[in-house]
């Protein structure tokens, strides 16, 4: 993952802690696999995907499913991979952890900009 990435809990940002139910589905959805040799956007999607499913939302479709690959979630995490295949180096319990925070955060980030956008399109003229 990268390191300076602000996707990413890091120092300074207070880590987001992930709900046990998403980092254990994740880590169910990478293990089957030989996970360290998928690319970023198909191990972005695998955690997407997992992540709805430990929600009870449902998976959209596998991983090659075009609909969720433009999920906004799998781009954004492909974005806090980082180009630095260092990840592969994690075992699949950090890994899934690790996806588990920036996928949180990305969720939080926008909420927070529909709430923002709310604000300004409900202003008084």
């Amino acid at each position: 993952m990268a390191e300076n990435s602000p996707d990413l809990p890091g120092p300074g940002r207070p880590a987001l802690p992930p709900q046990p139910a998403v980092v254990e589905s994740v880590r169910a959805a990478l293990a089957p696999y030989p996970w360290r040799g998928l690319t970023g956007p198909v191990v972005a999607a695998l955690a997407v995907a997992a992540a709805d499913v430990a929600r009870g939302a449902g998976a959209v479709g596998p991983p090659g499913d075009p609909l969720l690959r433009r999920d906004p979630r799998v781009g954004a995490l492909v974005a806090a991979l980082g180009p630095d295949p260092g990840w592969r180096r994690l075992t699949v319990e950090e890994f899934s952890r690790r996806l588990a925070e920036a996928l949180a955060g990305v969720e939080e980030r926008a909420l927070w900009l529909d709430v923002e956008l709310g604000w300004l399109l409900d202003r008084p003229a």
